[in-house]
């Protein structure tokens, strides 16, 4: 591995791991949205709706809650449809869930998109962890 590889993987990892300690004070502000993407990620639709009703409700009107909130309607619309190929994130190989955390997370930053796209990436990089942590806790259970 070359020394430009090995900085540019150090460079990923400080970015997936400044994520992780968002996610975490996002997590303290309003514990409803863990639950809901709890909820999402084992298919239950009936408290799935009831969360996202919890953080709709606590949500102020800025453009960037507007578009993370309209992210979390269409993850629970496709959740809906019963046709889980819907939410194509259940169809990464784990591996991929790294690059894709990162792909979502340049564009929740991106000074050039909108604050609406900006929170409608944010909340697909914040469902994309919670899957992951569910396929670890799932792994270390099978050992």
């Amino acid at each position: 591995m070359t020394t430009v590889q090995s900085l540019e993987k150090l460079e990923t990892l400080q970015k997936v791991v400044k994520f992780l300690d968002d996610w975490r004070e996002r997590k303290k502000k309003d514990p409803s949205l863990n639950l809901f993407f709890r909820q999402l990620v084992v298919g239950n639709v009936k408290q799935s709706k009831i969360f996202l009703e919890k953080i709709r409700s606590r949500c102020n009107s800025s453009m960037f809650y507007l578009g993370y909130v309209n992210a979390l309607d269409g993850m629970l619309a496709a959740l809906e449809t019963k046709n889980n190929q819907s939410l194509f994130i259940n169809r990464l190989r784990a591996g991929r869930r790294e690059e894709l955390i990162e792909i979502l997370l340049r564009h929740s930053r991106n000074k050039l998109q909108t604050d609406f796209d900006r929170g409608f990436f944010s909340a697909w990089a914040d469902y994309v962890q919670i899957l992951k942590e569910k396929v670890l806790s799932d792994a270390q259970k099978s050992l």
